[in-house]
């Protein structure tokens, strides 16, 4: 029995990485640490929050990249929230948005699966609301301290 089965029924509760306004090679690193922490924390799933995003250059592409193999080798589901068209752009570009769990917003209720854009033309859907309580960590210049997700809307 590999490791993620081992750990599987106790993770339950989802962790919620909120990415800063821009993510370059400044503070790529601060992001990979706090994604790699929250995956090897043995959550199912890892939230990278991208709401706030208005930049992402290559180097938080291939963050996102290297961290989604992560979880994907431990069993764990990583999630990107991503509304904004322009930050997303280098994920079309790059063919990452097809291998990326992307979803243009935390909605309440739906159960729909990933946003795809590009090739695929599929039609927009909806990540559903982590449960309640979670882990929320924003990842800014200094060590975030986790707290917890605010109730639903």
């Amino acid at each position: 029995m590999g490791e993620s089965q081992r750990r599987a029924p106790g993770r339950t509760l989802p962790t919620v990485i909120r990415l800063p306004a821009e993510i370059d090679t400044t503070n790529v690193g601060r992001i990979g640490e706090q994604l790699d922490s929250a995956i090897a924390s043995g959550v199912a799933t890892v939230i990278a929050d991208m709401t706030a995003t208005t930049f992402c250059d290559c180097s938080g592409a291939r963050e996102l990249a290297l961290a989604h193999n992560k979880a994907a080798t431990s069993g764990i589901e990583l999630q990107i929230v991503m509304p904004s068209a322009h930050v997303r752009r280098i994920f079309q570009l790059t063919g990452l948005d097809q291998v990326l769990a992307i979803y243009p917003g935390l909605a309440a209720g739906s159960t729909d699966g990933p946003h795809r854009t590009s090739r695929t033309r599929g039609g927009t859907r909806r990540l559903r609301s982590p449960a309640i309580p979670c882990t929320v960590r924003t990842v800014t210049g200094q060590s975030p301290m986790p707290r917890p997700c605010p109730e639903p809307p």
